[in-house]
């Protein structure tokens, strides 16, 4: 087997496979300038390897002069390349502003090549008809000037051709030297690394490419050189196939195009076919020589068994290779399916609502090179639809934006209620039912740029989750490709898949979210509970001749019931007890202010009235009118046996006499917190051997059974009457038993 014609089946091969990748690229979406383009470098390109295969071939055959002419007069079809390459350029990885001021820029670029294929085609037709033009049998009249005129034309014609066909190869050097400029311009614009990888890749193959091709075309035609078919050729055939290789590579490899799985399986095709072919042509050609060497003829015997073996080869052969590329592409990290495990994967990780969203429209918009992707969800603490936003800063990297208030989370959400697929924008912006909700809907998504919503559902199983099965949680969605092709039903399908996951992390670290909140509000509450008992007295005074006994049980951890004990000039004891409107924190909170209010006021030695005066004014002045407080305070003066004291609207302390009589101490005005003018009055009682005073809160009087029956101000006073002999302490467990 000879050099040339191994050359030419390699020729051959090349070309096919060329042409078999621009025809799958230019079917995947014809509409695309930028499958057009690269359809077009692909076959045109092909197109050089197939005609240097039968320049090969034409050689080997003995006629040396019409490969040459064949190969000359048709190099116009391969040379379109260049003018592909030149609009390729201009429109990937987005398209140039040239091309948004004059749009039919795209098909000038192929203007100079058509003029080529004019003067190659019909230039040299003529000019042999000029030659054999007899012309004084044409024109008896004149024939001397007519044949200068013919023959003026003939030359004027061979000149511009032989010119034409010696330099046009500057003009696809031009072409292609302006095509790597622009995508080395390109490749320092783009922000995303796989846009920038496909660009690089793309511009080392057309460089490398356009070397060759000066080394084997342009440096021999412009100075007069003669390489001859077996370099010139192969440097040519060479170029364009490394310009086309490094275009596969970015399918196959970068995920370039959405031609991506259609290729794969193609070459998977197309190599398994060559290796069986390959083996034919060295193995079996070979027997069937050795065949005719011992027997004398040529045997069909043995080409009909090798190419049954091939039948049973060809699948274990193809199984091979498409196990060996499905584990290169199961190890390529750039490879969208392994990006989106990993996304899924490290989601899964995360405790954070807001780290799982933005993870998320981070990574899909770079491995899809998207230039907007958002991912709305709503706060299930706050009930507000929160928005994060990763999108195309322009050249300049990648933006995230994050809105905690999204006014149109709510009407996206109820429109995406009950569907469980993708959904197209505009699909989506007509499901409202009134127009001004369509137009708020539109305006909100056109806004994020989004093109299709993806519901986010969280479906996971486990305990204390069953509530939320199934319920949508969030919502993906995906802008434009920054290279205007379209979003593919198998990316689609990845990414919906992979967001589901997304949906249950997203369940999951709300859910912790809320414990955290909570085990963060519990220890708050316990240690607002530790500060609000130190405010409390820890035991009351001791009064010689005076028993003196308090507790206090929230029915929370804290809450604005208040009691006090303050000490006061000429051995007197001023008693307070408060309840604070609400319960808890906010309670507790204002149960604190009375107190620094109080103790202030106290100290100065005015009279119960004027104190509670005071305090009232400083409450109405730091709450606002829907806090108030019912309040009591007294001063127990130890010798005289006298108490005085005033009552701001808190339930009257019980006087029990010893023999049992009872009394209310019920004299001082409003509420506090009500009118900051409000004026008190203060009562006085005077104080027995045997007589004792009960301050409570309503916790007392409004305590309920099982039944629902309150413990009321009756049975307090009976309870307190029955116990009268009874000491302080022991008056006070026996009725908080009652």
């Amino acid at each position: 087997m000879s050099f040339d014609l191994v050359a030419a089946t390699a020729y051959l091969t090349c070309g096919a496979l060329m042409l078999f990748l621009g025809f799958i690229v230019l079917r995947e979406n014809p509409r695309q300038r930028v499958n057009l383009a690269t359809a077009g470098m692909l076959v045109f390109g092909g197109l050089g390897p197939i005609l240097g295969a039968y320049s090969n071939l034409a050689g080997r055959a003995g006629d040396a002069a019409a490969p040459q002419d064949v190969f000359t007069r048709f190099a116009f079809l391969w040379e379109f390349f260049f003018p592909a390459v030149l609009a390729f350029a201009l429109v990937f990885p987005t398209q140039h502003r040239i091309l948004t001021r004059w749009p039919r820029f795209f098909f000038l670029l192929f203007v100079p090549h058509l003029f080529h294929v004019f003067l190659v085609l019909v230039a040299g037709d003529l000019t042999d008809l000029l030659a054999g033009v007899n012309v004084e049998s044409l024109l008896p009249v004149g024939a001397s000037i007519a044949n200068r005129v013919v023959g003026l034309a003939r030359v004027t014609l061979e000149l511009l051709l032989r010119v034409h066909v010696r330099f046009f190869s500057f003009v696809n050097l031009a072409m292609a030297l302006a095509s790597w400029i622009i995508l080395m311009r390109s490749a320092r614009r783009t922000a995303s690394p796989k846009l920038r990888s496909q660009v690089r890749t793309i511009r080392f193959g057309l460089g490398l490419s356009l070397a060759l091709y000066s080394g084997g075309e342009l440096v021999p035609r412009a100075f007069g050189w003669t390489l001859g078919r077996s370099i010139g050729l192969p440097l040519v055939t060479v170029s364009l196939l490394v310009g086309a290789v490094s275009i596969v590579v970015a399918i196959v490899r970068l995920g370039f195009l959405d031609v991506r799985f259609i290729v794969r399986r193609g070459l998977v095709y197309g190599l398994a076919s060559g290796v069986i072919v390959a083996l034919y042509l060295f193995v079996g050609k070979q027997i069937d020589r050795v065949s005719a060497h011992f027997v004398g003829e040529q045997l069909p015997v043995f080409e009909t068994t090798f190419l049954v073996l091939s039948l049973f080869l060809l699948q274990p052969v193809l199984a091979g290779i498409e196990r060996m590329v499905d584990g290169a592409h199961s190890r390529d990290r750039s490879d969208l399916r392994n990006a989106l495990t990993r996304l899924s994967e490290q989601v899964s990780l995360l405790l954070e609502p807001s780290d799982v969203t933005e993870v998320t429209a981070r990574t899909i918009r770079r491995e899809m090179v998207l230039d907007h992707v958002a991912v709305a969800t709503l706060d299930r603490i706050t009930g507000a639809y929160q928005l994060t936003l990763a999108s195309e800063r322009n050249g300049d990297g990648e933006s995230l934006e994050v809105d905690d208030h999204w006014r149109s989370g709510a009407a996206l959400f109820e429109a995406l209620t009950g569907r469980r697929e993708p959904v197209p924008v505009s699909e989506l912006a007509e499901v409202p039912a009134n127009d001004a909700d369509r137009a708020k809907l539109a305006a909100g998504l056109a806004t994020i740029g989004a093109q299709v919503a993806i519901p986010l559902y969280a479906a996971s199983r486990g305990a204390g989750s069953r509530a939320n099965a199934g319920a949508l949680v969030g919502v993906v969605t995906l802008g434009r490709k920054v290279t205007e092709t379209r979003i593919t039903f198998e990316e689609l399908s990845l990414v919906s898949l992979v967001v589901q996951q997304v949906g249950i992390s997203l369940l999951n670290a709300s859910l912790h979210k809320e414990q955290m909140a909570t085990r963060l509000l519990e220890e708050e509450v316990a240690t607002a509970r530790q500060i609000q008992r130190q405010l409390l007295p820890e035991e009351p005074p001791r009064l010689t001749g005076w028993e003196l006994f308090a507790s206090n049980s929230p029915s929370r951890h804290v809450g604005g019931d208040y009691h006090d004990f303050v000490p006061l000039p000429a051995g007197s004891v001023g008693i307070a007890i408060g309840d604070v409107s609400g319960k808890g924190v906010p309670a507790a909170l204002l149960m604190s202010n009375l107190q620094a209010a109080l103790r202030i006021r106290v100290l100065d030695g005015h009279p119960p009235d004027r104190v509670v005066e005071q305090v009232n004014r400083q409450i109405c002045k730091n709450t606002g009118s829907e806090s108030f407080i019912s309040f009591f305070l007294g001063e127990l003066s130890p010798r005289e046996g006298t108490f005085s004291f005033t009552n701001a609207g808190h339930n009257a302390p019980v006087l029990v006499r010893r023999n049992g009589s009872t009394e209310k101490l019920e004299r001082g005005g409003l509420l506090l917190g009500v009118f900051p003018e409000a004026s008190y009055e203060t009562g006085e009682v005077g104080l027995d051997p045997g007589d004792f005073l009960a301050f409570y809160t309503d916790g007392v009087t409004e305590a309920s059974d099982p039944d629902g029956e309150l413990f009321s101000e009756d049975r307090l006073v009976d309870a307190l009457v029955k116990h009268r002999h009874e000491s302080a302490e022991t008056r006070h467990d026996r009725i908080l038993q009652e």
